[in-house]
């Protein structure tokens, strides 16, 4: 058996031991009934709370749904937030893009397309964290391709990536059928319905803590020279 192809992101991974799991789970994907969800951290903060960011890639319509979960002031990049991602479309590296050239917030460690301000401890701090597969298909989410942009507002975000990964074997060719075929291949395999999760590693609240301490100390230090200067000011 060959070895899963390196990646930069970690988490949950959906395999498929048997061709003919892997074909109606390939079904799934293909259908856009799998629904994935990520959690990354990035360097700044997002323009509204929650919104879509529809911007081509090569061409190809490309479709990221964001949702801030928290943010925090930074003394390295002025801010770090943490977002859920989900991809409605999967372009290849959509979420670092869209975070990176959409968003103006790279993810934490893709000196890829956030340069060399971002890096942290060689970590891409990018989380395939929710999977549920089966989910009935969400047309008209994916706009029509053309000027790219975000929306925002306080609609409820569904990454193409959202912190969960998820491949079927590559070798499966895509099974044929209508979309009611498809769910039934969904259903004899039991995936209808079936979600599976994992919590981000603990290096994201360690990033986070690190990062906490020294702006609260770069804080002080600041209040401590301008307390020095304002009794200087006073003195004279």
């Amino acid at each position: 058996m060959r070895p899963p192809p390196r990646r930069a992101r970690r988490g949950l991974v959906a395999c498929a031991k048997t061709r003919s799991a892997a074909r109606r789970l390939q079904a799934l994907f293909s259908e856009r009934r799998v629904r994935k969800s990520y959690v990354a951290v990035l360097a700044g903060t997002p323009p509204c709370e929650s919104g879509v960011v529809r911007s081509p890639l090569e061409g190809k319509e490309c479709v990221t749904f964001y949702r801030l979960l928290a943010s925090q002031p930074s003394a390295q990049f002025g801010s770090l937030s943490t977002v859920e991602l989900r991809p409605h479309t999967g372009r290849t590296h959509q979420l670092r893009r869209h975070c990176a050239e959409v968003l103006r917030c790279p993810i934490v460690g893709d000196t890829t397309y956030g340069g060399e301000r971002v890096r942290a401890s060689q970590a891409l701090y990018l989380w395939a964290a929710r999977l549920e597969l089966g989910v009935a298909r969400e047309d008209g989410e994916g706009g029509d391709g053309g000027e790219g942009g975000v929306e925002g507002g306080d609609s409820e975000v569904g990454e193409g990536e959202s912190a969960l990964g998820a491949e079927a074997g590559s070798d499966a060719a895509a099974a044929e059928g209508t979309a009611e075929e498809e769910e039934a291949a969904g259903d004899e395999l039991g995936l209808a319905g079936r979600s599976f999760s994992a919590p981000p590693p603990e290096k994201f609240d360690k990033l986070l803590a690190r990062d906490r301490r020294a702006w609260q100390c770069a804080t002080a230090r600041a209040g401590g020279v301008a307390g020095r200067e304002l009794a200087a000011r006073r003195e004279s």
